[in-house]
């Protein structure tokens, strides 16, 4: 053999062992990823729920289903006066679209207004949120009456004006509520479920305010001040605990 065939067959082994390498380095990086990303994507999918299953741990339930309860309870009345405030400004009072609309955005005005004095609204509560919250409610019942009897469309302005700023207060009463009892990893969650209570609120008003409009024309707002009275009840009964010390007790027992 000559020293060309030597050199030719050194190449070839040194080509087939690169080839080799080549290959196996593919599949093991290749197989490595995929077991890498298969772990990740299960390593987050059971911390997501794990994260999930422990907003239905720790008694959760227990210490929020009391205000979910109101919550649903005086949403409902506030969306069903929405959907059918319209009509009932139109057919009682002969107003235009263009007046409804000015009285819509005045009152959505007002409740914006009112957020920002919730502050001092609170302090002058001595911080008391519940009695707050319990005080909101019946106004937002007188208010829904008022705008059952108003003789007047000015008296019904006054009544909707007073109607958007307890309207307003309330829905922050119910919001510190649930985050002054929840922990600090359970916010997300609790957050999520209130909003959740919200839309089934938005998805069940319109249903109830057309069944009670077909008894009675002011069938929504009769049955608002029912179920914002029936919340009243629930209230004055079993007042809803505002405890900020709730978190660093439960944390301890941990």
């Amino acid at each position: 053999m000559t020293s060309s065939d030597v050199l030719q067959t050194t190449s070839d082994v040194l080509q087939t062992t690169s080839d080799v390498l080549q290959t196996t380095s593919s599949d093991v990086l290749q197989t490595t990823s995929s077991d890498v990303l298969q772990t990740s994507s299960s390593d987050v999918a059971h911390h997501t729920l794990r994260g999930f299953l422990t907003l239905f741990d720790r008694q959760l339930w227990r210490h929020l289903v009391d205000v979910f309860t109101l919550q649903f309870l005086l949403s409902l009345p506030m969306i069903m006066c929405r959907t059918n405030f319209g009509i009932l400004l139109h057919e009682k009072y002969g107003t235009t679209r263009v007046t409804n609309g000015y009285i819509t955005s005045g009152t959505a005005v007002l409740g914006v207004a009112a957020g920002f004095q919730i502050g001092k609204v609170v302090k002058s509560y001595d911080n008391d949120v519940p009695r707050l919250y319990l005080h909101c409610s019946v106004l937002l019942a007188v208010c829904l009456l008022g705008i059952v009897y108003s003789p007047n469309l000015v008296v019904l302005l006054a009544f909707v004006a007073v109607l958007g700023v307890s309207s307003a207060i309330a829905r922050v009463c119910s919001r510190q509520l649930l985050l002054a009892r929840c922990h600090a990893d359970e916010i997300g969650g609790v957050t999520g479920l209130s909003a959740t209570v919200t839309s089934v609120s938005r998805m069940t008003a319109p249903l109830l305010a057309g069944v009670a409009m077909d008894v009675a024309f002011e069938g929504p707002e009769i049955l608002g001040v029912g179920l914002t009275l029936m919340a009243v009840g629930v209230m004055y009964r079993n007042p809803p605990a505002y405890d900020h010390g709730h978190v660093s007790q439960h944390e301890k027992t941990e």
